[in-house]
């Protein structure tokens, strides 16, 4: 499982974000579309603290 995440991270990170590709006519599209690059980020920070919090969670 591992792996497969980290593959595919990779695979991510390897293809262009399209942040300036992306034609968006209104300024509520345009925030929409930055709200939405960080999600992945935020995945991959939330698997990494996985085993922080678990062991936090332990401790109460």
């Amino acid at each position: 499982m591992r792996r497969f995440t980290i593959d595919h991270w990779y695979r991510f990170l390897k293809q262009p974000l399209h942040w300036t590709v992306a034609k968006l006519s209104t300024p509520e599209q345009c925030e929409h579309w930055s709200d939405l690059m960080p999600m992945p980020l935020m995945t991959w920070e939330l698997w990494l603290a996985r085993d922080i919090v678990a062991d936090k969670l332990s401790r109460i």
